[in-house]
């Protein structure tokens, strides 16, 4: 009975201070659905942004030329040609082949399969194959193709 009326208390004493103060209870308490829904309108707005601009593949190669390659090889007027061969030859080379990207994309992860007239084997890394990713390989080539073609 104690323990009844010790709950029965609380209760009451949490009622009139909700009627003491109404605004306060209804809007600033965040009950565990409130949360939710707060949470969930959030996640709402969140994924409402601006969609992300499309990537050109031309310029997001370039970037990747330069970082990546430029630094002993160039194509067009970009990069230097300090310690590798000039990569206008290799494009032309590559768009005489029925699919020139796939040459090109074997060139980078396969750089010993052909080696340039003047230079010898193992001067060029061979771990561009995992260190690019897929969409940056891409990249690459097709600003190759776009610039030394």
């Amino acid at each position: 009975m104690f323990l009844i009326d010790q709950t029965l208390g609380r209760s009451r004493r949490r009622d009139e201070a909700q009627r003491a103060a109404p605004h306060r209870a209804s809007c600033c308490a965040l009950t565990p659905m409130r949360q939710i829904i707060f949470i969930l309108m959030l996640i709402t707005l969140a994924a409402c942004g601006a969609p992300a601009a499309p990537v050109d593949p031309v310029a997001a190669g370039g970037r990747a030329f330069t970082i990546q390659c430029g630094g002993c090889h160039a194509i067009s007027e970009v990069g230097s040609a300090a310690l590798g061969p000039r990569l206008d030859a290799m494009v032309a080379r590559a768009n005489a082949t029925p699919d020139p990207a796939a040459w090109l994309r074997m060139s980078i992860t396969n750089p010993a399969a052909e080696i340039a007239p003047g230079y010898r084997p193992g001067l060029m890394p061979i771990s561009y194959g995992q260190s690019l990713s897929p969409a940056e390989l891409d990249a690459l080539v097709a600003y190759m193709l776009k610039v030394g073609g």
